[in-house]
């Protein structure tokens, strides 16, 4: 519930890009959470048919953005360019 709150307190201040690491069972409910709430999320693996698996849950194609860090030498860069 906390998390969900985050995401939908306040709708003036509700965050555009949300950002988890990995693709474990903690990262797919925290993107669960921002797809529910509307809030594009960027997610990471070292696997490109996993990031494409956690693509399709979102409902439009820029929902869930992944990032391969094992392909990606500057990770910050990336999530700054996508959010």
């Amino acid at each position: 519930m906390t998390a969900w709150t985050a995401l939908t307190f306040d709708k003036a201040e509700k965050p555009e890009t949300a950002f988890m690491q990995g693709t474990g069972g903690v990262s797919l409910f925290a993107l669960l959470l921002c797809i529910g709430a509307g809030v594009k999320a960027i997610i990471t693996s070292s696997s490109d048919d996993k990031l494409r698996k956690v693509a399709q849950l979102g409902t439009k194609d820029d929902d869930v953005l992944g990032i391969n860090y094992r392909n990606t030498p500057d990770l910050g860069r990336e999530v700054w360019k996508l959010s």
